[in-house]
């Protein structure tokens, strides 16, 4: 995976949609700053640029909703302010257990408006998670819910 980009000593993430993903996201090219000079470091953050940006596709086809630019990019960047990379929900359901957990006592803990909650918790597109009970995730999400 290259995805970098190099303009007058900055880097930048640089990819074409996948003619995969082309009905559900119409643009052409997604060119990110990574705010480095440094080679080394914009190929971290390339990777977690991928990798967040596949993750964002693969939720658009399983919805089957659309890219909105204004909607992604503020719950991408309310994520960050809040001290988390953005992940959809579809992902984070799927992925490890402790990281939706956390994610979900954060909200809790920090009495969270609705906008800042769906940025921690996978936001554009609605969380689907079957929880068991008596599972203590359960519970928690209860009192998130309501």
């Amino acid at each position: 995976m290259n995805y970098l980009l190099s303009r007058k000593g900055r880097y930048y993430y640089n990819r074409r949609v996948p003619e995969c993903f082309r009905e559900f996201d119409s643009r052409d090219y997604i060119r990110i700053a990574l705010g480095t000079t440094c080679r080394k470091q914009a190929a971290k953050f390339a990777i977690n640029q991928n990798e967040q940006l596949e993750s964002y596709w693969l939720s658009l086809v399983q919805t089957g909703q659309k890219h909105s630019q204004t909607a992604y990019q503020a719950v991408v960047q309310r994520a960050k302010v809040l001290g988390f990379g953005y992940i959809p929900s579809q992902q984070l359901a799927v992925g490890p257990l402790e990281q939706l957990i956390e994610r979900l006592l954060h909200v809790q803990k920090a009495n969270y408006n609705p906008h800042q909650s769906e940025a921690v918790l996978g936001g554009i597109l609605p969380l689907k998670l079957i929880l068991m009970m008596p599972s203590p995730v359960f519970g928690i999400w209860q009192k998130i819910k309501s």
